[in-house]
């Protein structure tokens, strides 16, 4: 039996980064809606020098888009990274995206999040050596990792993105969310939570609508903001997200 056809799940990814689960659930006969709740743009007024830049022999990538917003900043300064700067990276996409820059990591985490390169930090920083770490990510992003690297050198933080609530929505996916016409909600981060509250919080139950978190750390902001997660993937992606709603509907079926 195919549980989810004719099903509809509401992505709240950025707009146009839902398209592996698209394919995914399309080929279950699932429909998939994007109701993008957040929006990433260039960081504005990014203080960071070039000297500053020249001291880094260590760069870490959380994400494809630290990846991309930061050769943007750098490129616009028409500045470069040193040739013998050792470059770590958090998942297969934030690796590909680096290779769209010619650059191939020292050493790549298979995991998707900055929780899981924490644990192997240890293992990478072996020899003893004077390191200047550079972590370029967003302004919404925690401190935990920056504040783990600062164990093993000077840790520096730059936020290069930002992100923001979209100023339009699609007005037809609004009134279904209002109206209970769907099945389950995708979050994929702690922000996508946050802006989903502000624009629902005085029309829907939080409590009680059917969502599913792309891991541990967006379902215990889900938590924190009065929602309660019926799935959690199992792994951190989109494909993982795909695994954890079709569970979801094969137990509701036994």
């Amino acid at each position: 039996m195919n549980v989810l056809r004719n099903k509809i799940v509401i992505s709240t990814r950025p707009k146009g980064k839902s398209e592996e689960l698209a394919q995914l659930l399309d080929k279950q006969g699932a429909t998939l809606l994007e109701l993008p709740m957040i929006e990433i743009k260039a960081a504005s007024n990014i203080e960071f020098s070039k000297e500053e830049l020249e001291q880094v022999n260590w760069l870490v990538f959380t994400s494809l888009n630290g990846v991309r917003y930061f050769f943007q900043f750098i490129e616009e300064k028409k500045w470069t990274i040193a040739n013998d700067c050792k470059v770590i990276s958090i998942g297969k996409r934030t690796t590909k995206e680096l290779a769209r820059y010619g650059i191939e990591p020292f050493y790549e985490n298979k995991g998707n999040t900055s929780f899981e390169l924490i644990g192997q930090l240890c293992d990478i920083f072996t020899e003893e050596e004077q390191r200047t770490i550079l972590l370029p990510t967003g302004t919404l992003a925690p401190d935990r990792l920056s504040e783990a690297l600062s164990e093993y050198g000077k840790s520096l933080r730059l936020n290069v993105y930002q992100t923001v609530m979209p100023d339009a929505f699609d007005a037809k996916i609004i009134e279904q969310v209002e109206k209970n016409i769907y099945d389950i909600i995708v979050f994929t981060s702690p922000s996508g939570i946050t802006f989903f509250k502000q624009k629902f919080q005085q029309t829907l139950a939080l409590e009680s609508l059917p969502i599913c978190c792309i891991g541990e750390v967006t379902a215990q902001a889900a938590l924190k903001n009065g929602f309660n997660p019926k799935m959690i993937a199992p792994m951190a992606s989109l494909e993982g997200i795909f695994q954890a709603i079709n569970n979801y509907f094969t137990q509701q079926q036994e």
